[in-house]
């Protein structure tokens, strides 16, 4: 049987994740000790019952973590248990990372939102690209409804290569008139390459992942010899059959040779916790602000073109993943946000019960990390009935 856990961390940093247990009842956080025992054992049935090959849950409240725990296997075939803190290829939740790192240089001034990519990137400047702004590639309505780059992503040799090439065909609809959820963060990736002269992945280390204290754990690039590799989790695929097939081991090279901003981070829950309490803190670290908080609310306005979709977007935030949420405005509280990534992550914040949710399998195709959502919500109604 599960016993949820209470660990005081600290709102800012989170420093402390991985301490013992303080004996905190988590009925005085507002969760009842009844409902994190329901969540922990519907994913322990999911494992069990092959819904997903591993899994690992966080879910931290007011500061506190109340229940981190890890079930199933790491890697199947060499009996290797999931642990907490196992490190994940996290795939599309590299995309706020991203967006993080382009609304930093907007704040500096130096992109604006209504940029064209054609501004600073020269094969962009043509009939069927030209139009395509800033604003456009962060809210997935630039008109790229193609399923990948023109060659294939894994035959280019850098990310500045890619997106050229996707510049020179340009997207299938007109900017601005479709929302789609396709290429076109590797653009913004190129886009801060260029501006600031440092590749995308060295200006989020320094700029995001270093203040925030996450560099132990989270990696813009797996080397074979990088001393996390023995903690890094294989990667399963869902097959017709219902079964779920190893398709990369954890001692393979990484699938591309560049970060290509839209995926491309390796983390834990722990450490990207750190990233989405940030954004539920409204841009601080502790003393030190790395967004404005009217840019942030900005960011977490639904688009229009979105309302219909699964999920409505606002700037590479998937929004409103909790009932009742509305677009925000400045002073009032923020709407439940979060992203998922195609092998089975999935980090969630629901910043009106000060709940950050960190859901990691490495089960691509599966459904449990979307069906976590519902199982939370039900917790959330069942702790204050």
């Amino acid at each position: 049987m599960i016993r949820p856990c209470v660990k005081p961390i600290g709102l800012a940093l989170l420093s402390t994740l991985g301490t013992a247990c303080s004996g905190t009842d988590p009925a005085e956080l507002g969760f009842s000790p009844a409902a994190l025992e329901a969540i922990a054992d519907r994913v322990a049935r999911w494992v069990g019952e092959g819904e997903a090959v591993g899994a690992e849950l966080l879910m931290i409240q007011r500061g506190n973590i109340i229940l981190h725990e890890a079930w199933g296997w790491k890697d199947r075939e060499r009996q290797l248990p999931m642990e907490p803190n196992t490190v994940f290829n996290i795939q599309s939740m590299t995309k706020p990372v991203t967006a993080t790192a382009v609304l930093m240089l907007v704040e500096e001034g130096v992109l604006d939102l209504d940029d064209r990519a054609a501004d600073h990137l020269p094969s962009f400047a043509n009939t069927r690209s030209g139009a395509v702004t800033i604003r456009q590639l962060l809210t997935r309505t630039a008109g790229f409804t193609q399923a990948g780059y023109p060659a294939g992503i894994t035959n280019y040799a850098t990310l500045r290569e890619a997106v050229d090439d996707l510049g020179r065909v340009g997207p299938d609809a007109v900017p601005g008139s479709v929302f789609a959820r396709k290429v076109g963060v590797g653009v913004l990736g190129a886009i801060v390459q260029e501006v600031t002269g440092v590749p995308v992945e060295d200006f989020i280390t320094t700029r995001i992942l270093e203040p925030l204290g996450m560099t132990t754990n989270t990696l813009t690039e797996l080397t074979l010899d990088d001393p996390l590799r023995p903690r890094v989790s294989s990667r399963y695929y869902l097959q017709e059959s219902g079964a779920f097939e190893k398709f990369w081991d954890s001692r393979d090279p990484q699938e591309l040779p560049f970060f290509p901003a839209s995926g491309g981070l390796y983390s834990t829950t722990s450490d990207y916790a750190k990233f989405l309490t940030m954004w539920m803190d409204r841009g601080r670290v502790g003393d030190t602000r790395l967004l404005s908080e009217n840019l942030m609310i900005e960011a977490l306005q639904i688009h229009p073109l979105t309302l219909d979709a699964l999920v409505p977007y606002g700037m590479l935030w998937e929004i409103a993943l909790d009932r009742g949420a509305a677009n925000p405005a400045a002073g009032a509280s923020l709407p439940s946000f979060g992203h998922r990534g195609i092998d089975g992550t999935m980090g969630w914040v629901v910043p009106e019960h000060e709940l950050v949710v960190l859901y990691f399998t490495q089960s691509r195709f599966g459904t449990t990390h979307a069906d976590i959502v519902d199982v939370v919500r039900n917790a959330i109604d069942v702790s204050q009935t």
